[in-house]
């Protein structure tokens, strides 16, 4: 199967495709059993399976649906996107209205060969087969990572740190923007008054948190460059994924590390945490600076063998989250007001917004999920 190939037939992110049991393998083994000559950005594509793994560092990402817009890679590596432009991010070089029309190529990539595309809210990026990543539209929160935010209706290059690569974007309807490095790091950069960038820092002052890397000496509310997150010593990224106020990741550890806006449990899980702000748990204002590994604490969950469970993916929207298990089980977490959590209601009580497993078809079992705004 050529890597570049459009993977996903998938044309809502409003869905959870339940077949066959995912094998994943360790995302460095490929490249380890190469010879030194041969290794390249290229390998972290081998395990690539149909529909499998959106936002994996294994993955390459080549449909992605954003707020009222869609992006594909094509098989000559060139990225085509349609719908809505307001900021360009279609990358067309055009916005608003003139610019609702059909598919037309992202035009400032000559040259460039593209192997995953990202759609977020109101912006997008994409990656090369060098590591590069590129991204355009809406730029009023440093959302592009150059550094500036001037919107653009074109691609600029993100501005990674000096040898940093990347191997995978994230995927996520969200105003701040992550990817994972080849050495399995994850980088943030956009908006960051909630702690969603996982750097440490929160930019609110008022919070008490350190508010360095934050635009204008600190005063803004966002990073216009990638900042590192601020993953436990030795557990690499394997995915990530990004919602409104809050980002998540599995890491190598198979455990599910969560940060931002705790709001519904959708960071914590309802595990019993402290914050900066002294906030309980739970709510929109209990903030975590930094990744944090969900416990399964709550005495509210009812999943089986809770302490053992192993992920291999994670999915976010807008106000909850989602993980994908070795065993093909979907655990959600956070807001359940529109059924997200995939339990058979609507209700927002204790037992609905912590961990809970998706009901699924008897015999069924997840290949990957996928999040919007309000569902998985």
């Amino acid at each position: 199967m050529h890597t570049k190939r459009i993977v996903s037939l998938s044309l809502a992110l409003l869905m959870i495709s339940f077949t066959t049991v995912a094998i994943i393998a360790d995302p460095f083994s490929a490249e380890e059993s190469l010879p030194e000559s041969e290794k390249s950005l290229t390998t972290n594509a081998v395990n690539l399976m149909i529909g499998s793994n959106q936002g994996h560092i294994d993955t390459h990402d080549t449909l992605s649906i954003g707020i009222q817009f869609t992006c594909v890679v094509t098989d000559n590596s060139s990225v085509i996107c349609w719908g809505r432009t307001d900021y360009g991010e279609t990358g067309s070089g055009l916005t608003g209205i003139e610019a609702y029309n059909n598919a037309s190529y992202v035009i400032g990539l000559s040259g460039v060969n593209i192997v995953e595309v990202a759609a977020h809210w109101d912006h997008a990026c994409a990656l090369s087969d060098q590591g590069e990543v590129y991204c355009w539209g809406r730029n009023s929160m440093g959302m592009l990572g150059n550094g500036g935010t001037t919107d653009s209706t074109t691609p600029v290059q993100v501005s990674l740190p000096p040898g940093v690569q990347a191997a995978s974007l994230s995927q996520g309807p969200s105003y701040h923007s992550c990817i994972i490095s080849t050495d399995g790091d994850g980088y943030c950069w956009g908006n960051n008054n909630r702690g969603q960038l996982g750097n440490g820092e929160i930019c609110d002052s008022n919070t008490g948190a350190s508010t360095s890397s934050c635009h204008y000496n600190g005063y803004a509310e966002y990073v216009v460059t990638p900042q590192l997150v601020d993953m436990p010593v030795g557990v690499s990224i394997t995915s990530i994924s990004m919602g409104g106020d809050h980002t998540c990741a599995t890491g190598t550890d198979h455990g599910v590390y969560c940060w931002g806006s705790d709001m519904n449990c959708r960071v914590t899980g309802g595990d019993a945490t402290t914050s900066v702000t002294g906030d309980p748990v739970c709510n929109f204002g209990h903030l975590h600076e930094s990744p944090r590994k969900l416990m399964f604490q709550s005495a509210d969950i009812t999943i089986p063998d809770k302490e053992n469970l192993s992920f291999v993916q994670v999915a976010v929207g807008w106000v909850f989250s989602c993980g994908l298990t070795d065993t093909g089980s979907i655990i959600c977490w956070g807001a359940n007001t529109e059924s997200q959590q995939g339990v058979g209601s609507n209700s927002n009580n204790p037992a609905q917004v912590v961990p809970t497993e998706a009901i699924a078809p008897s015999g069924e079992h997840a290949l990957s999920i996928t999040a919007s705004t309000a569902q998985a």
